[in-house]
């Protein structure tokens, strides 16, 4: 299994769509003020979720992924009943390859290249409840597949021997899009994105921790007058003024950030840093995971703009570099979290 994006949408400011254009892979289509992270209607009554009113689309780069496969899971919820797009498979010039949309009665269909529905589902998912759906979309010109799974069971029999593959285009998959209705609200929460090696995970949460406390003497400076953590987990209007900061290479900063609620599966861990340099030099940094002795390393982050905030998302599925030991609660309880300037 390999997790391509991973998000819970519960670490952004409230009217969060101008944040959201800061996180590495994240585009918007439209109106930036109509894609937003909402404090209500929340899958759990916890954190917040994804909102999409009307043409605040946006698109969530799949990368270098390389695939023509991919899983998506995630928590959907919709607010009236109307012809609707639920999610786009698109190639990398944003040309459709394959869709999930819903009609005004509430059943959900699968369509190809063509626009053509292949599949419809046996019943109907109505409106203001949430549903947990997992889609899993094979792009190829005569060998596609489409299959999508509602609270855990099949919408209709996986279809097969499709043509899924825009025109002359690549079978790779370049974006996944999220919309709205024309005139309603859309809400997305728990986001799971794997590619070819994945799998139907079965419903998930995703569980947001910020900094708690810090871990040992912080080798980053803080601006504020308290802790590094107290710092760095700042959600709102001041987040752009408190932060930590180093041009130190070698410099760590590790956090405590809390314990998992629930014994459960635990499928991965994404740790999300916010970062900017404050110079024309070169600047890079990396995430860092640890629990006990096991220490895992994230990909080294190049910041390229000056004064210019962006999100980096590093996913862990192991905890350790060796890539033998998998994340349960207690190497969760006990994991610290942080930042290495490179």
């Amino acid at each position: 299994m390999a997790i391509i994006v991973m998000d819970g949408f519960d670490h952004y400011p409230d009217a969060a769509g101008e944040y959201f254009a800061s996180v590495e892979g994240y585009t918007h289509e439209h109106n930036p003020e109509r894609s937003d992270a909402h404090s209500a209607d929340t899958r759990w009554d916890y954190g917040k979720c994804l909102e999409i009113y009307w043409d605040g689309p946006f698109r969530i780069a799949i990368g270098n992924a390389a695939t023509n496969t991919i899983f998506v899971s995630m928590a959907f919820k919709y607010t009236s009943a109307e012809n609707r797009d639920i999610l786009k498979i698109l190639d990398a010039n944003g040309n459709q390859h394959a869709k999930y949309h819903l009609d005004s009665s509430g059943y959900v269909y699968a369509s190809d290249a063509s626009g053509t529905v292949q599949g419809t589902s046996t019943g109907i998912i109505a409106p203001n409840i949430w549903y947990w759906m997992e889609m899993k979309t094979k792009v190829d010109s005569t060998t596609g597949t489409m299959q999508i799974k509602i609270d855990e069971v099949d919408a209709f029999t996986p279809l097969t021997g499709l043509d899924t593959q825009n025109g002359a285009t690549t079978p790779l998959i370049g974006w996944v899009r999220f919309t709205s209705g024309s005139d309603n609200y859309t809400y997305f929460d728990d986001l799971i994105i794997q590619d070819d090696t994945g799998d139907f995970l079965g419903d998930s949460r995703i569980e947001t921790f910020m900094p708690a406390s810090d871990v040992g003497t912080p080798d980053w400076t803080n601006t504020g007058a308290g802790s590094n953590a107290a710092d760095v987990s700042v959600i709102g209007s001041t987040m752009e003024d408190d932060y930590v900061y180093s041009a130190t290479s070698t410099d760590v900063d590790l956090y405590d950030v809390g314990a998992l609620s629930e014994e459960d599966t635990v499928h991965a861990v994404a740790t999300h840093t916010r970062a900017m340099k404050d110079s024309t030099a070169a600047v890079a940094f990396k995430s860092r995971t640890k629990s006990g002795t096991n220490e895992r390393d994230g990909a080294s982050n190049t910041l390229v703009s000056s004064y210019a905030w962006t999100t980096y998302t590093d996913i862990f599925e192991w905890t350790d570099d060796a890539e033998s030991i998998a994340w349960n609660k207690t190497l969760f309880d006990a994991a610290q979290f942080g930042v290495e300037v490179v």
